[in-house]
């Protein structure tokens, strides 16, 4: 190789050496930019926390639910929304159904209206309920509505009453009675209806006889029922709300609604006469009998 090639190859090398050199120092003089900061993924809130309304206690059908029967539990999360997150809602309310302790409380399981829980939830304690079909004559042309008061009005054929079946009565019904059985009584449910309010029972009237009407009655009422019902016939008679008066006993018989009393005939007398008969020696006397002595 010859010393000139030499030379300059150096050279060249000494130069490429100084630009990485100046190259560096610059690099190094440059202050380092910092790496970009990656956003850390927003976080879900943690879930909120409701109170669910729950029975304190066992709460039986029919029961009027008070603010000392609820409870409340904390929930994570959603809730369905038949369970019930305020107290406000439940209480005063009948249950229509049995609430177990510590279960959470829906809006199927209570209502205002205490003939959801039932009939038997409405009857009195200490009355029964029985009932039986009418028509539209016997049951007030069916305007009767659950909740209204009526009196029982039993017409006894003359065979059943003490002398009935007299050969005198012929037949004719004389000897028929007709009186007030019972008084005040409550009106559960007429036909498949058991309301509250009379917009409701107004509202699911049905106009077809015959229906069932079942009312409140004591055991000896009932007694009395069934025994006039199986032999003679029961009205029912439709008193105002506000009138609590109750009537004597009272009885009507042919007697007392025919008016006036037939004109009494003129007994007829038979008077006897005598009759002198003679028959050869012999005499007797003999008596004919005629009508009014004559």
């Amino acid at each position: 190789m010859r010393p000139a090639n030499s030379t300059r190859i150096l050279l060249y090398g000494g130069l490429c050496g100084a630009a990485l050199i100046v190259v560096y120092g610059v690099v190094k003089l440059i202050p380092a930019r910092p790496a970009p900061v990656m956003p850390l993924a927003e976080q879900a809130p943690p879930p909120a926390v409701q109170r669910a309304v729950i029975a304190k206690h066992f709460i039986r059908r029919g029961e009027v639910i008070t603010a000392a029967d609820l409870d409340f539990l904390p929930i994570e999360g959603v809730l369905p929304a038949t369970v019930q997150v305020s107290a406000d809602g439940v209480t005063g309310k009948v249950a229509v159904t049995d609430i177990a302790e510590s279960q959470f409380v829906l809006a199927s399981e209570f209502s205002t209206d205490p003939g959801k829980a039932g009939l038997a939830m409405l009857v009195p304690a200490g009355l029964r309920a029985i009932a039986f079909r009418t028509n539209d004559e016997v049951a007030v042309g069916n305007f009767i509505r659950p909740g209204d008061h009526v009196d029982l009005q039993v017409i006894l054929p003359e065979g059943v009453l003490p002398g009935g079946g007299d050969p005198a009565h012929r037949n004719d019904g004389s000897g028929s009675e007709a009186h007030t059985l019972l008084q005040d009584v409550t009106i559960l449910s007429v036909g498949d209806l058991i309301a509250t309010s009379a917009e409701e029972a107004a509202a699911n009237r049905k106009a077809d006889p015959p229906r069932g009407v079942t009312m409140a009655l004591t055991p000896d009422q009932v007694s009395q029922f069934v025994l006039a019902r199986s032999i003679g016939t029961v009205f029912l008679t439709l008193r105002n709300p506000t009138d609590p008066q109750s009537i004597e006993q009272n009885t009507a018989n042919l007697k007392a609604i025919r008016g006036r009393t037939a004109l009494a005939l003129t007994p007829v007398v038979e008077a006897k006469r005598p009759i002198e008969l003679v028959t050869g020696s012999q005499t007797r006397t003999i008596y004919s009998i005629s009508p009014g002595g004559h």
